[in-house]
């Protein structure tokens, strides 16, 4: 009990002794006092030294929009004529024709054959092949003699003694697109026998299939006044068919008619129309790379 006692005694002196004579801190504290009642006054705004982050966005969009829809240019084109066995006359270098105006015209001759034809920018060869059971010519004039004489002739497709339609096929190759300068060409695909309006299909293949329902102009191109080209696809009847945006090397076009419509469907001629997509310009790509750089600086 002695000692028990004795032990609170040492307590009690301790606690006296500490609270008379405390130990000095090393380190100094502040008193901490919560936060402040009052607001201090925000420093004024930084002056922004690029644009804002929709203003980056906004210029590049701009600069990609501009590239995207750089417009392709035509470089150069090869056009071939056919004449078939009656057409009396070929294209001269004064004649213009075509949807796309043209005046350097192949003349191919006959219901069979092979030519040769250089295109207008003289980069490179197209051969052209032929084969159709038959030709023919439509009459008429008028006032642009180009396109008139172009019309005029034409291969064509017949119907065989035992009812089989052969078709007019033509063969285009050898189209080099590095040598010519194209990134890409259409064909334009004249088709008109001025026969009261027959129905024809007119395919081009490799690569696939590509058909085209095409039905007449009456009376036909240069016949009674009728001077105008007429897309087929877009406004039938007409006298043309477009097919776009081809790179292969080479192509097949065959025409032929519907069994009963009419005994013939024509090929009047053939354009192939090169197309040349343009670099971007040294300034689009600067806006581009700027733009691009500023979105990635981080909002100080």
């Amino acid at each position: 009990m002695k000692t028990y006692r004795r032990i609170l005694g040492s307590f009690s002196n301790n606690s006296q002794s500490l609270g008379e004579n405390p130990i000095a801190s090393p380190i100094a504290r502040e008193p901490h006092n919560g936060f402040q009642p009052t607001h201090t006054a925000r420093p004024p705004r930084k002056r922004r030294l690029f644009p804002s982050r929709p203003t980056k966005f906004a210029a590049a969009g701009l600069a990609l929009g501009m590239i995207a829809t750089s417009q392709a240019v035509v470089v150069s084109t090869a056009s071939v004529d056919f004449l078939g066995n009656f057409q009396a006359g070929a294209l001269v270098a004064s004649d213009i024709a075509g949807v796309i105006p043209a005046n350097q015209w192949g003349a191919a001759g006959g219901n069979i054959g092979f030519l040769p034809q250089p295109d207008t920018s003289a980069s490179d060869v197209i051969n052209f092949t032929w084969n159709a059971p038959s030709s023919a010519v439509i009459g008429g004039s008028i006032p642009t003699p180009g396109d008139n004489l172009m019309m005029e002739g034409y291969i064509a497709s017949q119907t065989s003694a035992s009812g089989v339609v052969v078709p007019a096929a033509v063969r285009v190759t050898s189209i080099d697109m590095g040598a010519l300068g194209w990134s890409y060409y259409d064909v334009f695909v004249y088709s008109d026998t001025g026969t009261n309006g027959p129905t024809s299909v007119i395919n081009l293949s490799n690569p696939g299939i590509t058909t085209y329902f095409h039905t007449e102009n009456v009376p036909g191109f240069g016949v009674g006044g009728f001077n105008t080209y007429l897309d087929s696809q877009a406004s039938p009847p007409g006298n043309y068919v477009r097919f776009n945006g081809l790179t292969t090397s080479m192509f097949d076009v065959s025409v032929s008619h519907i069994p009963g419509a009419a005994d013939m469907a024509a090929i009047n001629g053939i354009q192939i129309i090169g197309h040349k997509i343009p670099e971007p310009s040294t300034g689009l790509l600067t806006i581009l790379s700027t733009s691009l750089l500023l979105l990635r600086r981080k909002r100080s």
